[in-house]
């Protein structure tokens, strides 16, 4: 039942657990706990391999979220499949070495076909009002970090993971395209910053698939040596001729 599950163990981090399965083994924390004053900031900190900008840690947490914000858009797209992402639904769980992963409690319910449209809108709207709102606010209120950043980068992942859908089913010549592309209008209609306008850029090497730039920077390089920053490859605060160069090193250490 359910093969796909593993698919988004893999891609993002997020774990489904039917009734009567034994949770995966780790430290969990229920995202009901997580959303209390007392312990937001220590979850962040414990995720964050000790790094002490707290600020920081709450933007790459908030960076993270969107492994979430992805498994639900992939399911749905592909699989036609709400996942059981109510608050009480959800616990985090640490990873060695840093970070976090998502497990959530319950079965999927397969969207209304009658009304795609409507029942995908119905679904994901309230995910966001109900749910990354109030994580986003309560991490931001923890580490001082910014609710435009935070959904800066929500609203890149997002669009980043529809642009990667209609590519392979475009290529495949899949009929699930126009799903695909109906959930993407959904999205892009609704007021949250997720709808946020993303500069496609298009490699100059051969083989390489266009991505989106962000509109706000992660913080990452903060966490290795900031006097010789790393950024990633769509970062705001790279020039198109440095993210070239990137690029084509990866190739050449092959």
């Amino acid at each position: 039942m359910l093969e796909w599950r593993k698919t988004l163990e893999n891609l993002f981090e997020t774990t489904i657990v039917l009734p009567d399965e034994p949770m995966p083994a780790g430290d969990h924390l229920p995202l009901s706990k997580f959303l209390e004053d007392s312990e937001t900031e220590a979850f962040i900190r414990k995720q964050g391999k000790k790094h002490p900008e707290l600020y920081v840690l709450g933007t790459l947490f908030a960076k993270r979220y969107t492994n979430l914000m992805m498994a639900v858009i992939w399911a749905a797209a592909k699989y036609d499949a709400a996942l059981p992402v109510q608050i009480d639904q959800v616990m985090l769980r640490l990873r060695e070495g840093g970070g976090y992963a998502f497990t959530l409690i319950g079965s999927p319910v397969k969207l209304d076909q009658t009304n795609r449209s409507d029942s995908w809108k119905r679904f994901f709207t309230s995910f966001l009002e109900s749910h990354v709102t109030k994580v986003y606010e309560s991490t931001a209120a923890a580490t001082k970090g910014g609710l435009d950043t935070f959904w800066g980068l929500a609203g890149h992942n997002m669009q980043g993971v529809y642009l990667k859908l209609e590519r392979e089913l475009a290529a495949a010549n899949d009929h699930r395209l126009g799903t695909v592309r109906g959930d993407r209008e959904v999205v892009n209609s609704l007021a949250k910053p997720v709808t946020s306008k993303f500069r496609l850029y298009e490699p100059e090497l051969e083989g390489e698939s266009p991505f989106y730039i962000r509109t706000h920077c992660c913080l990452s390089y903060r966490t290795k040596d900031p006097a010789a920053p790393v950024y990633c490859n769509a970062c705001p605060r790279m020039s198109d001729e440095a993210r070239e160069r990137k690029l084509q090193s990866r190739y050449q250490k092959i």
